[in-house]
């Protein structure tokens, strides 16, 4: 965590009570903490909760749900350190892989400056890679064969941050959407990537899977200062949280 983030934290937990947030101005939208804190969510208690693409640790959703098994997935081995410090808070285990539609192997651009920007595709000039990249081969598996192998408890809530590869994660994991009940996932609204997730694709395919866009609950824009992607929430349509 860079100091900046440190001191805006602790100014955070201060003006807090008052009802009053500090946030940096590409990111307009409130977040995972402020989202779960919401009366109607109240009595959403999933059972297992995947975080997919783990980077420095989503530790606002662990917080959110102390109770629930965590499953980790993350492909970068340089994240090791903050999987075991979840580990060691949390009922939680991790997979050190790249989660995809099939099995195999694939090769990431490691950041190495920044590692939560690494990705399996090729970037556009709106997100130019930083120095420091690097590739390595890495493994693909499912995340419907990382269920397959486990009887995880139930109901599932899912999020998903792999840096333009999110529909690929999704088409691997049909088998396991039957139990889930709430999807976190990023999705673009720049060309962040050659081969990016568009916008549409990720509706339509969750509209088919019987999910519906509930909120947007994180953004970030681009160095033209435009909207460059944000975090988007389904629910099954027949969601009790649905209801007003």
């Amino acid at each position: 965590m860079t100091l900046r983030r440190k001191m805006l934290n602790a100014a955070n937990r201060v003006i807090r009570p008052f009802g009053i947030k500090l946030k940096k101005v590409n990111q307009p939208i409130r977040g995972f903490r402020e989202f779960f804190q919401c009366a109607n969510l109240k009595d959403f208690q999933p059972a297992t909760v995947f975080d997919v693409g783990v980077g420095y640790g989503t530790w606002e959703l662990y917080s959110a749900f102390p109770h629930a098994k965590f499953v980790l997935v993350e492909p970068l081995k340089e994240q090791e350190n903050t999987l075991k410090r979840v580990v060691e808070t949390y009922d939680a285990e991790y997979h050190l892989t790249a989660i995809g539609e099939r099995q195999g192997e694939i090769e990431i651009t490691v950041e190495t400056n920044h590692l939560e920007h690494s990705s399996v595709h090729e970037r556009t000039n709106l997100k130019i890679a930083k120095e420091g990249g690097i590739r390595r081969v890495i493994p693909v598996c499912t995340l419907d064969s990382i269920c397959s192998n486990h009887d995880y408890p139930r109901p599932y809530l899912l999020k998903i941050d792999v840096e333009g590869a999110e529909l690929s994660a999704l088409r691997g994991a049909a088998e396991t959407l039957r139990y889930v009940e709430m999807l976190i996932v990023e999705v673009s609204i720049a060309k962040r990537f050659e081969e990016d997730t568009d916008f549409y694709d990720i509706v339509v395919f969750m509209h088919n899977h019987g999910f519906v866009v509930f909120d947007i609950i994180g953004a970030a824009t681009n160095k033209l200062g435009m909207l460059s992607h944000i975090d988007l929430v389904f629910v099954r349509q027949d969601s009790p949280l649905r209801k007003v």
